[in-house]
Parts: structure tokens; C-alpha cells; sequence
């Protein structure tokens, strides 16, 4: 149970829970104390989640916690200190300010479950695997399709190796080619011809 201890002033040695919440000043609140230092209505303190909250009420004098004025409603942990006028106040039954940030506040509605065995039991981690396979190298980027080949050029005629076909000639050139043994027919019956004189003549005059 949460409760504040009062260490000085008039009230010395007293202890008050904290159920809901405590007005604290010098007459007609919760937690009165003859403080002349002290307002009517100088501040309240609260329950706030797992802690205590404190705020001043517009005393005249202030209120201070850990020797600060506070201006807003400040949180308290176990063993923090509250000034009020003369009076110093300090906070039991809850935790101390330095484990503020490692609890978490559960709401008043929710019921905290208790662990389970499975949640008390060690975790194991999962055994290793065999080492993951190398990744496959990067696929090269495909190369530009290829242009269809060239229709190719139709091949020459070949003739066959030894084949000797001779240039036509027009019929004039046949015709001088087949008169063409003329001059030598009369040449030779020329000679001939003076060859039978000559044996006559010599036959003669012999």
C-alpha cells in the first residue's frame, strides 16, 4: 500500500495511506497540519497507475519535490521527498524513481496472470543448420538477338573441265571459211600445169 510518512514539521512521525487520493493543507482537507507556512488547500497527492502523483494547488509557498518546485502534476517513486510549506513528506510502499522506466503500468481493470511453467521454462534455441548454399551467380544479361542471315546469291553456271566450246560465226564467216581452198587449188594446178610444159619442152629438144 502506497502511504506518505511525515519526517518534519508539526506532524512529525505521522503516516497516512494513499487510497484514491489526499489533500494535504492547514485546515478542512485529508491530511491537515498546522503549518503556518502551509496553504488551506496546498496540494493533493493521488494515485497514478503503480505510483503517487503530486500536485500543487496554487499555494502561495509552492510545493517541492527532491528540493525542485513543480509547476504540473510530477510522479513520484518510493522514497521521494515532498515539501509543503515547513513540512517534508516522503513516499513509502511504492518503487524507488530509478526503476520508473523498467516497470510497466498495468491498468486497475486488468488482472496480472501468473506466469505459466512454459513461460518460467528456458527457452532453447533451435540447433544450427548446415550452412546455406552459395547463391547462384548473377544470370549475364541476354545478348541482342541475331539478324536472319543474307539470302545467298545464286551460284554462276559451271562448265565442265575440258569442254571447248568455239565461238559461233555468222554465215558470212562460213561462207569465206568454205571458199577459202580456191586460191590454193589454182595455185597448185599451176604448178602442175608449168611442171607438164617443161618435161615437153625438154622432151623435144633432146
Amino acid at each position: 500500500m502506497a502511504r506518505l510518512r511525515v519526517v518534519s514539521g508539526p506532524n512529525a512521525g505521522q503516516t497516512v495511506d494513499v487510497e484514491e487520493e489526499i489533500v494535504i493543507g492547514r485546515e478542512d482537507t485529508d491530511l491537515a497540519i498546522d503549518d503556518k507556512e502551509m496553504s488551506r488547500r496546498h496540494a493533493v497527492v493521488r494515485r497514478h497507475a503503480n505510483r503517487l502523483q503530486v500536485e500543487d494547488l496554487g499555494s502561495t509557498n509552492g510545493t517541492f519535490v527532491d528540493g525542485t518546485r513543480i509547476a504540473e502534476p510530477t510522479l513520484l517513486g518510493g522514497g521521494a521527498e515532498i515539501k509543503v510549506g515547513t513540512t517534508v513528506l516522503v513516499v513509502e510502499g511504492v518503487l524507488p524513481v530509478s526503476d520508473l522506466s523498467t516497470e510497466i503500468a498495468v491498468p486497475r481493470n486488468v488482472t496480472r496472470l501468473s506466469p505459466t511453467i512454459a513461460d518460467k521454462a528456458p527457452q532453447r534455441s533451435a540447433p544450427a543448420g548446415p550452412p546455406a548454399a552459395p547463391s547462384a551467380p548473377p544470370a549475364a544479361p541476354s545478348a541482342p538477338a541475331a539478324a536472319p542471315p543474307a539470302a545467298p546469291a545464286p551460284a554462276a553456271p559451271v562448265q565442265p573441265v575440258g569442254e571447248f566450246r568455239p565461238p559461233e560465226r555468222s554465215r558470212k564467216q562460213r561462207g569465206l571459211a568454205s571458199r577459202s581452198w580456191v586460191p590454193v587449188a589454182l595455185s597448185f594446178g599451176t604448178v602442175i600445169v608449168v611442171a607438164i610444159a617443161l618435161v615437153i619442152y625438154f622432151s623435144q629438144h633432146s
